[in-house]
């Protein structure tokens, strides 16, 4: 038997792109949860047996989205949280390009740590660790919500190369990066997939009000939050 895990990176929040939010609270837009419940849905025929997110907001409710239709309440995992991006979070990254230490960690981010906050090694191992802990027994399939460089140095701690190379992978938002264990080694199934071509039915297990979404929330597609 093989454990598989979807590692889902938290979908759109204002500023996604052009802040480097970190560990601060960005809530999904509108269009953002729109994109999870195409994911959601697409996800529907699939056994999940476990959905698990980071304490961020826009992981959390990425995670409530996805266990709705499988009636599971999502799980918060510590060890999902963002890097710890120390002086950084929060930051512009147009401002950061200005910065010189961010200069060194983007060109050496194996062996630059961030100021005040963690390495890139660090952030992989900490949820390597938790795959790592997951009974070889364990059916069905594992979602964790996560962020996008969470999940290149899960890549990188997975593969054993270096973080640097994993920085060339695309993650985008709401997209799921595949990993199944077989003989006690965890091999990479398909990076940075995304699923759906448009906003599907509701499974059998309920319906979406009109206006508001899976979890309660209120909300108006073409409006943004």
């Amino acid at each position: 038997m093989s454990n598989q895990v979807l590692l889902i990176r938290a979908s759109d929040y204002k500023g996604v792109g052009t802040t480097l939010a970190g560990r601060d609270d960005a809530p999904l837009t509108i269009t953002g949860r729109t994109h999870v419940h195409v994911l959601s849905a697409s996800l529907s025929g699939v056994k999940l047996t476990l959905v698990g997110h980071g304490p961020t907001s826009r992981a959390r409710v990425t995670a409530q989205i996805i266990a709705y239709v499988h009636e599971l309440k999502p799980q918060l995992m510590a060890d999902l949280d963002d890097v710890d991006y120390g002086a950084w979070r929060g930051r512009a990254l147009a401002e950061l390009e200005q910065d010189p230490q961010w200069q060194r960690w983007r060109a050496d981010p194996d062996n630059t740590r961030c100021p005040g906050g963690e390495t890139m090694k660090e952030a992989g191992a900490r949820v390597l660790a938790w795959l790592n802990g997951l009974p070889s027994h364990h059916d069905g399939v594992s979602v964790l919500v996560t962020h996008g460089n969470v999940i290149r140095a899960t890549l990188a701690a997975v593969l054993g190369c270096t973080f640097a190379s994993v920085m060339r992978l695309d993650i985008a938002p709401h997209s799921i990066t595949q990993l199944r264990r077989k003989d006690d080694r965890w091999q990479v199934g398909g990076v940075n997939m995304r699923t759906g071509h448009g906003l599907a039915a509701p499974t059998h297990w309920g319906s979406w009000p009109a206006n508001r979404d899976a979890i309660g929330e209120h909300w108006a597609p073409g409006s943004e939050t």
